[in-house]
């Protein structure tokens, strides 16, 4: 999965002691972005400013039918 990146970016990307899963959960964007008209949304702003955004789509039968979230912040 990691092929789709520069050499340089997948260099640093292995060197930061994530799992390869993290990386390739970061690569192909996963659940990431937001879903308009979200059942439920939140929002939540860490003491170092990090902020969070969830959005779940949630069917009648209290099932959820799509998650995303965004993230504004640092890795650390």
């Amino acid at each position: 999965m990691t092929d789709k990146l520069p050499d340089e970016k997948k260099i640093l990307l292995e060197n930061t002691n994530y799992s390869q899963k993290a990386i390739d959960l970061y690569v192909n964007k996963v659940n990431l972005g937001q879903i308009n008209n979200a059942e439920m949304n939140l929002s939540y702003t860490g003491p170092c400013g990090d902020t969070c955004k969830i959005f779940l789509k949630i069917s009648d039968q209290n099932v959820i039918e799509d998650a995303k979230f965004q993230y504004l912040g640092c890795i650390g």
